[in-house]
């Protein structure tokens, strides 16, 4: 089903249950109070015609009335009393009639979904949950020039209509890049700019342009990326585009430096570590340093009794921490449970950060450790396995297996 379809069939379904309970606490209420009423006024009734029957045997006692004018009088009170009590019968039975309560109820039932749907469509992010959207905010591989012009297309005009929506810019931004129609994504970006001004959003801004200069960052690019990492600099968008731009220009010297702070802040587990340790490696050679000064190699197994107790979808982290001192990883690569047996490299490329290489210890501690949350800090439960010491510079081929917690 499209989302948009199964979130306002939802919402409906939901304000149906509101009105529902809505009507039922009321109908009772109302019927509560409706039987109060009606027997404060039989009880009324009651208590007048018990003093006038009292009246009336007073009166035939002192011999004021004869025994014929007390009966025809006593017979006329009991009938007024059943006349009064058959009428409030009639008024709670009239009463708060179910039409009316049914009739509210679907008033609500259509007003506030009505109400809800406006509200969002005036404070939220109606563009969010269109589908093609955000199937090219992920980056879907099966999107083509024409179904982008067409996802184009579709932005500008709800964004003609909510002209104030800044998601919206930058949403129309990335399509128009994805689509290389680059004059038309910065346009998109400076509106969404003009409406909410971010660093990151700055950074893309810069990478439309560079983009728009056929990969040259001089001029604005440089100028957005500077002013970005002297308000902020530690931005990692910031230092990985300072980065490229250096790297584009020649200037590899200044691309390790600006990568190499990437590196110092991100986690270990982040999905661009291995592509920065790419780059790294890249600026290294560039200006003629050794890419890898030390290494250790080996193949990590689980023992067989304990696949019962994993899934190919688990993690397994192969890392190296100095034997004495900071448990701080020097080297670390990650793989999964359904590619053990698994041969690894781990050398300075596969650094967390760079003022703690592997090269820098002779010996090492090195473990192989499973974890089902995928979580890079250790945690009960974790299958691991452990060798220590371990020499860098001439260490064999290393036989993890792992055999317990």
């Amino acid at each position: 089903m499209n989302p948009i379809y199964l979130f306002f069939f939802v919402a409906l379904f939901l304000c149906a249950i509101v009105v529902f309970v809505f009507w039922r606490v009321m109908s009772k209420a109302s019927s509560v109070a409706t039987e109060v009423n009606f027997k404060d006024g039989v009880m009324s009734n009651v208590a007048v015609f018990q003093e006038q029957l009292a009246e009336l045997k007073k009166e035939y006692g002192q011999g004021t009335l004869s025994e014929t004018e007390y009966e025809l009088s006593h017979a006329e009170l009991t009938e007024r009393l059943m006349q009064d009590s058959q009428t409030h019968s009639e008024i709670k039975n009239a009463s708060a009639p179910a039409s009316s309560w049914i009739g509210l109820a679907w008033g609500f039932l259509i007003l506030i979904p009505i109400a809800s749907v406006g509200f969002y469509m005036l404070i939220g992010q109606p563009l969010t949950v269109d589908p093609q959207v955000v199937a090219a905010m992920q980056g879907d591989d099966q999107l083509t020039p024409e179904r982008l012009q067409s996802m184009a297309q579709d932005l500008e005009k709800k964004l003609s209509a909510q002209p104030d929506n800044a998601e919206g810019w930058v949403m129309l931004a990335r399509v128009q890049r994805a689509r290389e129609a680059f004059d038309l994504a910065d346009v998109a970006m400076q509106k969404a700019l003009a409406l909410t001004k971010t660093n990151d959003l700055l950074i893309e801004r810069a990478e439309i342009l560079a983009q728009k200069n056929s990969g040259q960052f001089e001029g604005e690019p440089w100028a957005i990326i500077r002013g970005v990492l002297q308000s902020e600099p530690n931005n990692g968008n910031a230092l990985l585009l300072a980065g490229s731009a250096s790297f584009a220009q020649g200037q590899y010297k200044d691309a390790l430096s600006y990568w190499l702070r990437v590196q110092a802040i991100l986690p270990a587990d982040s999905p661009d570590a291995a592509p920065l340790a790419d780059a790294i490696a890249q600026a290294r050679q560039k200006l003629g340093a050794p890419i890898t000064t030390g290494k250790i190699t080996g193949r990590v197994s689980i023992a067989k009794e304990l696949l019962t107790q994993t899934s190919p979808q688990d993690t397994v982290f192969i890392y190296a921490t100095a034997v004495e001192g900071s448990r701080m990883p020097l080297a670390v690569i990650k793989t999964t449970v359904a590619q053990l047996p698994y041969d690894f490299l781990l050398d300075d490329n596969s650094t967390m950060n760079p003022q703690f290489k592997l090269s820098s210890q002779s010996e090492v501690t090195v473990r192989a450790r499973i974890s089902k949350t995928g979580n890079a800090i250790p945690q009960p439960g974790d299958l691991t396995a452990t060798a220590s010491p371990v020499k860098v510079a001439q260490s064999p081929k290393l036989q993890l297996i792992i055999s317990g917690p």
